[in-house]
């Protein structure tokens, strides 16, 4: 049969001692087979004159050896409080029955006697039980079954009519620290009669010495309580135990079992606390501060409760604790915080592709700890990947830092190998993209070169990064051949004229729009060519004349009369000779000048008036009368 145990520690068996905080009752455990449970559910009615019992009263089933009534109801070990304490909840009293051939519990068939034990005086009632006998398998009653269970339905009692006075607390002293002197004792008593109460004694010994009786001509009102100091002062000024017994007497009291109150004060020093040393910790760590024994109670500067508080803030931390006296004791930790080490790392580092860049945390610590294992402040990155680093101050304080490395591509720079330069001219040469830096082998510093000068030349340039690339290019000097037509060509027949630019070209531009390497002149001008041999550009030109010298045979001037500007059209020469007389045969004038078939002369300098012209070329003579007018 599956056994059911009391909810709480309970006790039993009548003896002489007074109030406390749990009947003086004591059972005997006399084995798990040895069981009678009664089922005690919170709705029962459970009275005493007529008013239910309170929580903290107790209850208790016993049986009878000879004259004397013995707790049978408990849990636990022998010799523990017994009953059943009063709670609002369903509970179960455990009866326990006789070993064979032992009187140490319940008889098998043996009748359940019921007290209440009153917890605010001590004063202890028999009680009148009935059994619920409706419930299915939970037959058995009032009458001790091995391995029975019953049912409470009622539980009622009684006080003894008449007088009734108790010694219900001790209130001083009580157990305290440090020694006492000249403590007063103080009784709280109480009048559970329905009349007044006029004139009673009341008595104490301390340590069993002797009593001290005192008369009290004074009244208790009919349900009152009552508190009397003894005029009679104590002293308590060793450590240790002290007992007092402290009873009322009152002619005709009805309840002996409330009359008296035995209490034990202790007297201890006053407790120790240790919070340890002054401790000091991390920013962000938090310091357990804790006492080195355990106490009653605990009360924190900072409100908490706990034997134990976690710090994380600089300051002084107190804690007060409390013993099981009520007895207070002190003390006080200081809580240092130490700044973390600081140090900074780039968020990015940029390394330029197949090479590689150190980073070095700045300042002094006791230790390093890079993510791949590196023990140094420096950190040799060649491999693109998130870095952490872990830095430790010579007070043991750690930080943490991060940084993403990231591969560079190395700049790339399109340069041409070869650059051409036309002779006397100028090319220039630009880098696409955006760098840097740029640094030419001519010292320029900007994306582009003018080159006028063939060379070999070589620019380093520089990305964000700091990543360098090298480019060359070597630069041609194209040197166009002089572009021939020859001199001014006089002719009277343009369609037997060919204008020839030469061979040694790509393509040829005249300025008549013709595109071929020979031109036939259709009018007299001036002719022009642009070459190129794919590079480089050459210009050359001719004038083409017309050959009017060969219409006459002598010299012709002209205008004639003059102002003096003239033109002379002959045949061509090497050189000709100019001369001029007055009328006299006077020389005024003699020239040389180069030849041309055509010529202008100007003897605007001499007067109006006929002259003598004489031009002479390299084989013949011209005479001319010349009139000058103005």
């Amino acid at each position: 049969m599956k056994k059911i145990y009391l909810l709480l520690f309970l006790s039993c068996g009548i003896s002489g001692a007074g109030f406390s905080q749990t009947p003086p009752w004591y059972f005997i455990n006399t084995g798990v087979e040895n069981t009678h449970v009664i089922l005690v559910q919170e709705t029962i009615p459970m009275l005493l004159d007529g008013q239910p019992l309170q929580v903290g009263d107790y209850i208790g089933a016993f049986y009878q050896i000879l004259d004397t009534l013995i707790c049978g109801t408990g849990t636990g070990n022998t010799g523990d409080v017994g009953g059943l304490m009063v709670i609002n909840s369903v509970s179960a009293a455990t009866i326990w029955g006789a070993e064979p051939n032992v009187s140490n519990g319940f008889q098998v068939g043996e009748a359940f006697q019921w007290k209440i034990w009153r917890a605010s005086d001590g004063s202890v009632f028999n009680a009148t039980v009935e059994y619920d006998l409706n419930t299915p398998n939970i037959t058995d009653s009032g009458y001790y079954v091995t391995n029975g269970i019953s049912k409470m339905a009622s539980l009622t009692a009684y006080s003894i009519p008449g007088i009734d006075l108790s010694v219900n607390q001790q209130l001083s002293p009580i157990s305290g620290c440090g020694s006492l002197q000249d403590q007063a004792v103080v009784v709280l008593l109480e009048n559970h009669d329905t009349l007044d109460v006029i004139g009673f004694s009341v008595n104490f010994t301390l340590n069993n010495g002797d009593t001290i009786t005192e008369f009290v001509n004074d009244t208790i009102f009919a349900g009152a309580t009552y508190e009397y100091t003894f005029n009679q002062l104590v002293s308590l000024l060793n450590l240790g135990d002290y007992f007092f017994h402290v009873w009322i007497n009152f002619p005709g009291d009805v309840n002996y079992t409330n009359d008296f109150n035995k209490q034990k004060v202790t007297i201890s020093n006053f407790p120790v606390v240790d919070l340890g040393d002054d401790v000091s910790i991390c920013e962000g760590e938090t310091a357990l501060l804790q006492t080195d024994t355990f106490f009653a109670g605990y009360s924190w500067n900072t409100g908490s409760n706990m034997q134990f508080l976690y710090a994380s803030a600089e300051g002084y931390y107190y804690c007060t604790i409390t013993d099981h006296l009520g007895c207070q004791g002190f003390d006080s930790v200081h809580v240092t915080v130490l700044a973390l080490p600081q140090f900074d790392l780039p968020d990015t580092v940029r390394f330029c592709e197949g090479l590689h860049k150190t980073v070095t945390i700045e300042g002094t610590f006791e230790s390093y700890h890079w993510s791949n294992g590196i023990t140094t402040p420096s950190l040799y990155i060649s491999i693109p990947n998130m870095y952490s680093v872990t830095v430790t101050d010579s007070v043991g304080c750690s930080s943490v830092d991060s940084l993403i490395a990231i591969a560079t591509t190395l700049p790339q720079i399109d340069l041409p190998d070869v650059v051409k330069i036309c002779e006397g001219l100028s090319t220039n040469v630009t880098i696409e993209g955006s760098f840097e830096s740029y640094v030419w082998s001519n010292g320029d510093t900007s994306p582009e070169l003018n080159i006028t000068i063939p060379d070999l030349y070589s620019v380093t340039v520089t990305d964000i990064a700091g990543c360098t690339s090298v480019g060359t290019l070597v630069a041609e000097l194209i040197v166009i051949p002089p572009i021939d037509l020859g001199d001014t060509i006089y002719s009277d027949k343009l369609d037997t004229i060919s204008l020839d630019a030469g061979v040694a070209f790509y393509s040829y531009l005249w300025n008549t729009g013709g595109i071929n390497r020979v031109l036939t002149p259709t009018e007299y001008g001036e002719y022009s060519v642009t070459v190129s041999d794919g590079d480089c550009e050459g210009v050359g030109s001719v004038w083409v004349k017309q050959d009017t010298v060969k219409y006459f045979r002598q010299l012709i001037v002209w205008p004639n009369p003059s102002n003096g500007l003239l033109t002379f059209y002959l045949p061509k020469t090497e050189t000709i000779s100019i001369e001029v007389y007055n009328v006299l045969g006077q020389q005024l004038i003699s020239d040389e000048i180069e030849a041309d078939n055509i010529i202008e002369y100007d003897v605007r300098h001499l007067r109006s008036g006929p002259y003598i012209l004489v031009v002479k070329t390299d084989d013949r003579k011209f005479t001319k009368r010349l009139i000058i007018t103005k």
